[in-house]
């Protein structure tokens, strides 16, 4: 039976909540090899909800499948600027009052920077080669994300397990501009043998929807956590995307943490 999370110092993802660790995780990420994703991002979206929620695959598996469903290392485009800004006021507590002009400011404001930190060439297509080195020398690793067509990113946030430095705790924020399908979510969780321990909604029109999940595996033999953050109900936020004048569509954020990832 594995350890619980708690015991390692892993605490479940929350839409507003800091990690202790996100600042080291993200100046950890790491450059892919080069050659560009030839792949089609059609079924991108459901690359990436596997990648996160499946307990079973290797982190290799779960890259590789990124990779082919046309997943690339993330570049400093205005899409990506847009989302990471939004999403940076989102974990402060965005959902504010419509038209809230330091909200607005702020948003403008970290927008308006490039990127950071990022691979030396957006683009690449992704491996996992370096990253596993990364992790289990360090303890840490982590990557950046996004469709071509800049309809998501994607920030994976790793941690090598103490009890298991074969595996590790794998963080995703997916980062959406098609609205998700509450169905995407019911087809996936719980995965087969598996039990939820936490299904709870909060929030609702004006403001921003959470739903927040639990699973357990059987024999405690995973953890997998999902907070789905859900934009397009709140006035306030519709406001500021408005009021900036950005073209960037953003409709949720899908953050999960799951144990263990096995790394190869």
């Amino acid at each position: 039976m594995m350890r619980r999370l708690t015991e390692t110092g892993y605490r479940w993802p929350s839409p507003v909540g800091q990690h202790a660790t996100a600042r080291l995780l993200m100046a950890m990420v790491l450059c892919a090899l080069p050659g560009f994703a030839a792949a089609d991002s059609t079924g991108g979206i459901e690359a990436a909800l596997d990648a996160c929620l499946d307990p079973a695959p290797s982190l290799t598996a779960r890259i590789e499948a990124l990779a082919a469903s046309g997943w690339v290392t993330q570049g400093d485009t205005t899409a990506g600027r847009d989302r990471y800004a939004l999403y940076n006021l989102m974990r402060r507590g965005l959902d504010s009052k419509p038209g809230d002009p330091k909200r607005l400011e702020e948003f403008n404001l970290i927008r308006s920077r490039p990127l950071q930190p990022l691979p030396d060439t957006g683009g690449q297509t992704p491996t996992a080669t370096i990253m596993i080195e990364t992790v289990e020398k360090r303890g840490l690793s982590g990557f950046q994300y996004e469709l071509p067509d800049q309809s998501a990113n994607l920030i994976v946030r790793l941690i090598l397990r103490s009890d298991d430095v074969g595996s590790a705790i794998m963080q995703c924020d997916l980062m959406l501009g098609p609205a998700l399908d509450p169905e995407m979510i019911a087809t996936r969780v719980p995965p087969d043998g598996a039990k939820v321990t936490k299904d709870k909604r909060r929030g609702g029109p004006p403001k921003m929807t959470w739903r927040s999940i639990w699973v357990e595996g059987a024999a405690d033999s995973f953890r997998l956590s999902l907070n789905h953050s859900d934009f397009t109900t709140s006035t306030a936020i519709t406001a500021l995307l408005a009021d900036s004048k950005a073209k960037t569509p953003f409709s949720s954020v899908l953050s999960t943490g799951i144990s263990p990832v096995p790394l190869r």
